[in-house]
Protein backbone atom coordinates (compact mmCIF):
# COMPACT_ATOMS: atom_id res chain seq x y z
CA UNK A 1 0.00 0.00 0.00
CA UNK A 2 1.26 3.75 -0.64
CA UNK A 3 3.32 5.50 2.53
CA UNK A 4 0.51 8.29 2.36
CA UNK A 5 -2.54 5.92 3.01
CA UNK A 6 -3.89 6.18 6.59
CA UNK A 7 -4.48 2.51 8.45
CA UNK A 8 -8.18 3.55 7.75
CA UNK A 9 -7.76 3.73 4.11
CA UNK A 10 -5.47 0.58 3.62
CA UNK A 11 -8.10 -1.17 5.92
CA UNK A 12 -10.40 -0.48 3.45
CA UNK A 13 -8.84 -0.77 0.29
CA UNK A 14 -7.96 -4.29 1.71
CA UNK A 15 -11.17 -5.32 2.54
CA UNK A 16 -12.24 -4.08 -1.30
CA UNK A 17 -10.01 -6.79 -2.23
CA UNK A 18 -11.18 -9.20 0.28
CA UNK A 19 -14.52 -8.91 -0.94
CA UNK A 20 -13.42 -9.36 -4.66
CA UNK A 21 -11.81 -12.81 -3.76
CA UNK A 22 -14.89 -13.78 -2.40
CA UNK A 23 -16.32 -12.62 -5.43
CA UNK A 24 -13.71 -15.03 -7.38
CA UNK A 25 -14.43 -18.09 -4.96
CA UNK A 26 -11.15 -17.73 -3.70
CA UNK A 27 -11.61 -17.41 0.29
CA UNK A 28 -7.68 -18.65 1.22
CA UNK A 29 -6.87 -15.33 -0.82
CA UNK A 30 -10.00 -13.91 0.96
CA UNK A 31 -9.10 -14.71 4.45
CA UNK A 32 -5.42 -12.96 3.93
CA UNK A 33 -6.24 -9.45 2.97
CA UNK A 34 -9.27 -9.64 5.49
CA UNK A 35 -6.34 -10.21 8.14
CA UNK A 36 -4.32 -7.12 6.55
CA UNK A 37 -7.06 -4.91 7.01
CA UNK A 38 -7.76 -5.52 10.12
CA UNK A 39 -4.00 -5.14 11.26
CA UNK A 40 -3.98 -2.10 9.44
CA UNK A 41 -7.33 -1.27 11.29
CA UNK A 42 -8.64 -3.10 14.78
CA UNK A 43 -11.22 -0.94 15.74
CA UNK A 44 -13.23 -1.64 12.53
CA UNK A 45 -14.54 -5.14 13.49
CA UNK A 46 -17.00 -5.33 10.10
CA UNK A 47 -13.95 -6.82 8.61
CA UNK A 48 -14.47 -9.54 10.98
CA UNK A 49 -17.45 -10.44 9.86
CA UNK A 50 -15.93 -10.83 6.17
CA UNK A 51 -13.03 -12.87 7.48
CA UNK A 52 -15.53 -15.29 9.55
CA UNK A 53 -17.18 -15.43 6.25
CA UNK A 54 -13.95 -16.60 4.38
CA UNK A 55 -13.12 -18.54 7.24
CA UNK A 56 -16.39 -20.61 6.80
CA UNK A 57 -16.27 -20.99 2.74
CA UNK A 58 -13.15 -22.71 4.01
CA UNK A 59 -14.84 -25.30 6.45
CA UNK A 60 -13.03 -23.39 9.91
CA UNK A 61 -15.96 -22.93 11.56
CA UNK A 62 -14.28 -22.31 14.94
CA UNK A 63 -12.23 -19.69 13.76
CA UNK A 64 -15.55 -18.31 11.88
CA UNK A 65 -17.37 -18.43 15.09
CA UNK A 66 -14.57 -16.28 16.92
CA UNK A 67 -14.55 -13.69 14.23
CA UNK A 68 -18.47 -13.22 14.63
CA UNK A 69 -18.29 -13.45 18.28
CA UNK A 70 -15.71 -10.74 18.62
CA UNK A 71 -17.51 -8.72 15.88
CA UNK A 72 -21.01 -8.52 17.97
CA UNK A 73 -19.22 -6.68 20.30
CA UNK A 74 -19.54 -3.58 18.12
CA UNK A 75 -23.02 -2.10 17.99
CA UNK A 76 -22.79 -1.38 13.87
CA UNK A 77 -21.67 -4.98 13.43
CA UNK A 78 -23.77 -7.01 15.86
CA UNK A 79 -26.69 -7.24 13.46
CA UNK A 80 -24.69 -9.06 10.62
CA UNK A 81 -22.22 -11.27 13.51
CA UNK A 82 -25.16 -12.21 15.05
CA UNK A 83 -27.21 -13.35 11.80
CA UNK A 84 -24.14 -15.40 10.98
CA UNK A 85 -23.15 -16.96 13.85
CA UNK A 86 -26.75 -18.25 13.99
CA UNK A 87 -26.96 -19.82 10.88
CA UNK A 88 -23.32 -20.87 11.38
CA UNK A 89 -24.99 -22.54 14.43
CA UNK A 90 -27.80 -23.99 12.45
CA UNK A 91 -25.63 -25.62 9.47
CA UNK A 92 -23.30 -27.10 12.39
CA UNK A 93 -26.62 -29.07 13.75
CA UNK A 94 -27.58 -27.21 16.83
CA UNK A 95 -30.50 -25.41 15.40
CA UNK A 96 -32.29 -23.85 18.64
CA UNK A 97 -28.90 -22.40 19.43
CA UNK A 98 -28.72 -21.13 15.96
CA UNK A 99 -31.95 -19.69 16.27
CA UNK A 100 -31.64 -17.81 19.08
CA UNK A 101 -28.52 -16.28 18.37
CA UNK A 102 -30.14 -15.46 14.70
CA UNK A 103 -33.66 -13.81 17.01
CA UNK A 104 -30.33 -11.44 19.28
CA UNK A 105 -28.95 -10.14 15.73
CA UNK A 106 -32.08 -6.82 16.19
CA UNK A 107 -30.76 -4.45 18.93
CA UNK A 108 -33.56 -1.91 18.21
CA UNK A 109 -36.15 -2.12 21.52
CA UNK A 110 -38.17 -1.13 18.84
CA UNK A 111 -38.13 -4.14 16.69
CA UNK A 112 -38.16 -6.13 20.18
CA UNK A 113 -41.61 -4.57 21.43
CA UNK A 114 -44.42 -6.45 21.00
CA UNK A 115 -42.37 -9.71 19.82
CA UNK A 116 -44.67 -12.88 19.49
CA UNK A 117 -42.79 -15.87 22.05
CA UNK A 118 -44.51 -18.66 20.49
CA UNK A 119 -47.64 -20.43 20.99
CA UNK A 120 -47.49 -20.58 24.70
CA UNK A 121 -47.61 -16.47 24.21
CA UNK A 122 -51.32 -16.21 23.34
CA UNK A 123 -51.82 -13.87 20.26
CA UNK A 124 -55.30 -12.74 18.56
CA UNK A 125 -53.73 -11.64 15.45
CA UNK A 126 -49.89 -11.33 14.38
CA UNK A 127 -47.93 -9.45 11.97
CA UNK A 128 -45.06 -11.71 10.57
CA UNK A 129 -42.75 -9.60 8.37
CA UNK A 130 -40.25 -10.54 6.17
CA UNK A 131 -36.37 -9.15 6.81
CA UNK A 132 -34.98 -11.35 4.60
CA UNK A 133 -34.98 -12.42 1.07
CA UNK A 134 -37.23 -13.41 -1.41
CA UNK A 135 -36.44 -16.98 -1.51
CA UNK A 136 -36.58 -16.89 2.46
CA UNK A 137 -40.35 -15.69 2.13
CA UNK A 138 -40.91 -18.41 -0.57
CA UNK A 139 -39.43 -21.32 2.02
CA UNK A 140 -40.91 -20.07 5.26
CA UNK A 141 -44.31 -19.44 4.81
CA UNK A 142 -44.99 -23.04 5.10
CA UNK A 143 -45.53 -22.28 8.78
CA UNK A 144 -48.03 -20.15 8.82
CA UNK A 145 -50.93 -22.00 7.75
CA UNK A 146 -50.58 -23.64 11.21
CA UNK A 147 -50.73 -20.04 12.67
CA UNK A 148 -53.96 -19.80 11.50
CA UNK A 149 -55.35 -22.93 12.66
CA UNK A 150 -54.25 -22.18 16.27
CA UNK A 151 -57.16 -19.50 15.77
CA UNK A 152 -54.58 -16.33 15.19
CA UNK A 153 -55.16 -13.85 12.38
CA UNK A 154 -51.87 -13.35 10.33
CA UNK A 155 -50.93 -10.46 8.38
CA UNK A 156 -47.69 -11.36 6.09
CA UNK A 157 -45.53 -8.10 5.08
CA UNK A 158 -43.05 -8.71 2.40
CA UNK A 159 -41.27 -6.94 -0.56
CA UNK A 160 -44.03 -5.96 -2.55
CA UNK A 161 -43.47 -7.92 -5.80
CA UNK A 162 -44.00 -10.75 -3.61
CA UNK A 163 -47.54 -9.58 -2.87
CA UNK A 164 -49.67 -11.01 -5.87
CA UNK A 165 -48.14 -14.46 -5.23
CA UNK A 166 -49.26 -14.88 -1.66
CA UNK A 167 -52.49 -12.78 -2.58
CA UNK A 168 -53.21 -15.50 -5.54
CA UNK A 169 -51.50 -18.42 -4.51
CA UNK A 170 -51.37 -18.39 -0.90
CA UNK A 171 -50.73 -20.16 1.76
CA UNK A 172 -52.39 -17.87 4.24
CA UNK A 173 -56.14 -16.54 4.04
CA UNK A 174 -55.12 -13.00 6.34
CA UNK A 175 -54.09 -9.93 4.66
CA UNK A 176 -50.61 -9.75 2.32
CA UNK A 177 -49.38 -6.00 2.85
CA UNK A 178 -45.88 -4.35 1.61
CA UNK A 179 -43.49 -4.16 4.43
CA UNK A 180 -41.81 -0.86 3.19
CA UNK A 181 -42.09 1.62 5.90
CA UNK A 182 -41.85 -1.28 8.68
CA UNK A 183 -45.94 -1.29 9.55
CA UNK A 184 -44.75 -3.70 12.26
CA UNK A 185 -43.67 -0.68 14.24
CA UNK A 186 -47.41 -0.10 15.14
CA UNK A 187 -48.77 -3.60 14.77
CA UNK A 188 -50.29 -5.30 17.91
CA UNK A 189 -48.25 -8.64 18.29
CA UNK A 190 -45.52 -9.16 15.63
CA UNK A 191 -42.11 -11.53 14.60
CA UNK A 192 -39.85 -11.28 11.85
CA UNK A 193 -40.29 -14.16 9.24
CA UNK A 194 -37.23 -15.54 10.43
CA UNK A 195 -38.25 -15.78 14.33
CA UNK A 196 -40.80 -18.41 13.12
CA UNK A 197 -38.45 -21.36 13.58
CA UNK A 198 -37.57 -20.48 16.74
CA UNK A 199 -41.08 -20.10 17.75
CA UNK A 200 -43.16 -23.34 16.21
CA UNK A 201 -40.08 -25.84 14.86
CA UNK A 202 -36.57 -24.95 16.75
CA UNK A 203 -35.31 -28.39 15.98
CA UNK A 204 -36.13 -28.07 12.02
CA UNK A 205 -37.96 -31.19 12.58
CA UNK A 206 -40.05 -30.93 9.65
CA UNK A 207 -42.41 -34.13 9.33
CA UNK A 208 -44.07 -35.84 6.22
CA UNK A 209 -47.21 -33.87 6.75
CA UNK A 210 -45.72 -30.66 6.18
CA UNK A 211 -43.78 -31.29 2.83
CA UNK A 212 -47.34 -31.14 0.86
CA UNK A 213 -47.40 -27.79 -1.47
CA UNK A 214 -48.34 -25.08 -0.08
CA UNK A 215 -48.63 -22.76 -3.08
CA UNK A 216 -51.82 -23.03 -4.63
CA UNK A 217 -52.45 -21.77 -8.46
CA UNK A 218 -56.24 -20.62 -9.01
CA UNK A 219 -58.03 -22.28 -11.51
CA UNK A 220 -57.91 -18.97 -13.55
CA UNK A 221 -53.73 -19.45 -13.50
CA UNK A 222 -53.79 -22.74 -14.28
CA UNK A 223 -54.10 -22.60 -18.11
CA UNK A 224 -51.00 -23.69 -19.92
CA UNK A 225 -48.66 -20.49 -21.18
CA UNK A 226 -48.65 -19.76 -24.45
CA UNK A 227 -45.55 -20.16 -25.28
CA UNK A 228 -45.51 -23.22 -23.72
CA UNK A 229 -48.22 -24.70 -25.56
CA UNK A 230 -46.47 -24.50 -29.41
CA UNK A 231 -43.61 -26.96 -28.22
CA UNK A 232 -42.65 -29.85 -29.78
CA UNK A 233 -43.02 -33.37 -27.78
CA UNK A 234 -40.51 -33.72 -25.26
CA UNK A 235 -40.21 -33.03 -21.27
CA UNK A 236 -40.21 -29.68 -20.34
CA UNK A 237 -36.99 -28.82 -18.18
CA UNK A 238 -37.06 -25.18 -16.57
CA UNK A 239 -33.87 -24.14 -16.24
CA UNK A 240 -32.18 -21.13 -13.56
CA UNK A 241 -28.64 -21.04 -13.58
CA UNK A 242 -27.82 -17.38 -11.30
CA UNK A 243 -28.90 -15.95 -8.13
CA UNK A 244 -29.16 -12.24 -7.29
CA UNK A 245 -26.69 -10.30 -8.68
CA UNK A 246 -27.45 -8.18 -5.65
CA UNK A 247 -25.78 -9.86 -3.35
CA UNK A 248 -22.02 -9.97 -4.61
CA UNK A 249 -20.28 -11.96 -2.24
CA UNK A 250 -22.83 -15.05 -2.74
CA UNK A 251 -23.75 -14.29 -6.20
CA UNK A 252 -20.41 -15.86 -8.00
CA UNK A 253 -20.68 -18.78 -5.61
CA UNK A 254 -24.23 -19.65 -5.83
CA UNK A 255 -24.18 -19.08 -9.93
CA UNK A 256 -23.67 -21.55 -12.47
CA UNK A 257 -22.95 -20.80 -16.29
CA UNK A 258 -25.94 -21.80 -18.82
CA UNK A 259 -23.16 -22.70 -21.38
CA UNK A 260 -21.74 -25.23 -18.41
CA UNK A 261 -25.45 -27.05 -17.82
CA UNK A 262 -25.52 -26.95 -21.74
CA UNK A 263 -22.68 -28.77 -22.83
CA UNK A 264 -23.26 -31.92 -21.49
CA UNK A 265 -25.76 -34.62 -22.86
CA UNK A 266 -28.44 -34.83 -20.43
CA UNK A 267 -30.88 -32.24 -22.36
CA UNK A 268 -30.51 -33.46 -26.27
CA UNK A 269 -34.24 -34.88 -26.07
CA UNK A 270 -35.71 -32.41 -23.85
CA UNK A 271 -37.17 -28.95 -24.24
CA UNK A 272 -35.49 -26.36 -22.54
CA UNK A 273 -37.27 -23.49 -20.66
CA UNK A 274 -35.44 -20.65 -19.72
CA UNK A 275 -36.72 -19.48 -15.93
CA UNK A 276 -33.91 -17.01 -15.08
CA UNK A 277 -34.61 -13.55 -15.05
CA UNK A 278 -31.85 -11.14 -16.07
CA UNK A 279 -29.26 -12.47 -17.71
CA UNK A 280 -29.66 -11.20 -20.85
CA UNK A 281 -26.04 -12.01 -22.15
CA UNK A 282 -26.28 -15.74 -21.29
CA UNK A 283 -30.01 -16.32 -22.96
CA UNK A 284 -29.26 -14.04 -26.32
CA UNK A 285 -25.62 -16.24 -26.41
CA UNK A 286 -27.72 -19.68 -26.08
CA UNK A 287 -30.81 -18.80 -27.38
CA UNK A 288 -31.24 -21.42 -29.93
CA UNK A 289 -31.02 -23.95 -27.54
CA UNK A 290 -33.82 -22.33 -25.16
CA UNK A 291 -37.05 -23.60 -26.51
CA UNK A 292 -38.78 -20.64 -24.26
CA UNK A 293 -37.66 -17.70 -22.61
CA UNK A 294 -39.89 -16.49 -19.60
CA UNK A 295 -40.42 -12.81 -20.72
CA UNK A 296 -38.30 -10.05 -18.55
CA UNK A 297 -41.74 -8.27 -17.49
CA UNK A 298 -43.01 -11.74 -16.18
CA UNK A 299 -43.97 -11.13 -12.23
CA UNK A 300 -43.79 -14.32 -9.39
CA UNK A 301 -47.47 -15.42 -10.34
CA UNK A 302 -46.57 -15.42 -14.16
CA UNK A 303 -43.18 -17.68 -12.68
CA UNK A 304 -45.47 -20.08 -10.79
CA UNK A 305 -47.62 -20.70 -14.03
CA UNK A 306 -44.31 -21.55 -15.75
CA UNK A 307 -43.06 -23.42 -13.38
CA UNK A 308 -46.59 -25.76 -12.96
CA UNK A 309 -46.04 -26.44 -16.89
CA UNK A 310 -42.74 -27.94 -16.27
CA UNK A 311 -42.16 -31.86 -15.74
CA UNK A 312 -38.64 -30.17 -13.69
CA UNK A 313 -37.01 -27.75 -12.84
CA UNK A 314 -33.22 -27.10 -12.40
CA UNK A 315 -32.28 -24.29 -10.38
CA UNK A 316 -29.57 -23.14 -8.57
CA UNK A 317 -30.08 -22.07 -4.60
CA UNK A 318 -32.23 -19.56 -5.26
CA UNK A 319 -36.23 -18.23 -4.53
CA UNK A 320 -37.09 -20.57 -8.09
CA UNK A 321 -35.81 -23.16 -5.80
CA UNK A 322 -38.55 -22.77 -3.22
CA UNK A 323 -41.36 -21.42 -5.62
CA UNK A 324 -40.87 -25.06 -7.48
CA UNK A 325 -40.91 -26.87 -4.19
CA UNK A 326 -43.84 -25.10 -2.64
CA UNK A 327 -45.76 -25.59 -5.68
CA UNK A 328 -44.94 -29.09 -5.84
CA UNK A 329 -43.17 -30.06 -8.70
CA UNK A 330 -40.33 -31.68 -8.68
CA UNK A 331 -36.94 -29.97 -8.78
CA UNK A 332 -33.21 -30.33 -8.78
CA UNK A 333 -31.14 -27.17 -6.83
CA UNK A 334 -27.82 -27.30 -7.85
CA UNK A 335 -25.23 -26.20 -4.75
CA UNK A 336 -21.84 -24.85 -3.92
CA UNK A 337 -19.44 -27.05 -2.12
CA UNK A 338 -20.24 -25.21 1.15
CA UNK A 339 -24.04 -24.87 0.60
CA UNK A 340 -26.25 -22.69 2.45
CA UNK A 341 -27.43 -23.73 6.07
CA UNK A 342 -31.09 -24.84 4.76
CA UNK A 343 -29.38 -27.49 2.99
CA UNK A 344 -27.80 -29.16 5.43
CA UNK A 345 -31.03 -30.84 6.49
CA UNK A 346 -32.65 -33.93 5.27
CA UNK A 347 -31.62 -35.78 2.83
CA UNK A 348 -30.87 -34.36 -0.86
CA UNK A 349 -33.23 -31.69 -0.35
CA UNK A 350 -36.43 -33.67 0.89
CA UNK A 351 -36.34 -31.73 4.72
CA UNK A 352 -37.91 -28.87 2.91
CA UNK A 353 -39.92 -30.56 -0.53
CA UNK A 354 -40.85 -33.83 -1.44
CA UNK A 355 -39.95 -34.27 -5.04
CA UNK A 356 -36.42 -32.35 -4.24
CA UNK A 357 -32.93 -33.05 -4.70
CA UNK A 358 -29.75 -31.65 -4.71
CA UNK A 359 -26.47 -32.01 -6.30
CA UNK A 360 -23.33 -30.53 -4.18
CA UNK A 361 -20.13 -29.43 -5.79
CA UNK A 362 -17.35 -32.09 -5.09
CA UNK A 363 -14.72 -29.63 -4.32
CA UNK A 364 -14.82 -25.69 -4.13
CA UNK A 365 -16.13 -24.16 -7.41
CA UNK A 366 -16.39 -27.50 -9.42
CA UNK A 367 -19.74 -27.01 -11.50
CA UNK A 368 -18.54 -29.32 -13.73
CA UNK A 369 -18.18 -32.27 -11.33
CA UNK A 370 -21.76 -31.43 -9.86
CA UNK A 371 -23.59 -30.80 -13.42
CA UNK A 372 -21.53 -34.40 -14.69
CA UNK A 373 -24.54 -36.08 -12.13
CA UNK A 374 -27.35 -34.39 -13.45
CA UNK A 375 -28.29 -36.94 -16.09
CA UNK A 376 -28.98 -39.36 -13.43
CA UNK A 377 -30.40 -37.22 -11.05
CA UNK A 378 -32.76 -35.78 -13.71
CA UNK A 379 -34.64 -39.12 -14.45
CA UNK A 380 -34.96 -40.19 -10.89
CA UNK A 381 -35.93 -37.07 -10.24
CA UNK A 382 -39.00 -36.98 -13.33
CA UNK A 383 -39.83 -40.63 -12.34
CA UNK A 384 -40.09 -40.09 -8.83
CA UNK A 385 -42.16 -36.77 -9.25
CA UNK A 386 -44.23 -38.27 -12.00
CA UNK A 387 -47.26 -38.68 -8.96
CA UNK A 388 -46.97 -35.34 -8.69
CA UNK A 389 -50.07 -32.97 -9.69
CA UNK A 390 -49.28 -31.97 -12.72
CA UNK A 391 -51.31 -29.88 -15.44
CA UNK A 392 -49.18 -30.00 -18.40
CA UNK A 393 -51.10 -28.99 -21.63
Amino acid sequence: MPLQMSGLEQAAALNDAGLRALGLVQPDQAQQHFLQAYRASPDQRGILVNLGLSYAQQGDFDRASRCYIAASAQQNCRHNAMKNLGFLRVWQGKPQEGWRLHHERFADPGVQHRQWRGFGDPARSLMIWNDVGQGDALQFCRYLPALERQGITVTLAVQPELIPLFEQLGPIQGPVISRDGQPWRKAERHLPLMGLPLAVDPDLRVGPHDLEPYFHLPPEQQSCPEALLKLPAGRRIGLCWASNPGDPSLYPIKSVSLGLLLETSWQLNDQLISLQRGELTSKEEHREQLAAVLPETADWVETARWINHCDLVITVDTAVAHLAGGLGRPVVVLLPWLPDWRWNYGERGKQWYRYCWTLRQPAGGDWRGAVARLGACVDEAIRSGSSASSTNG
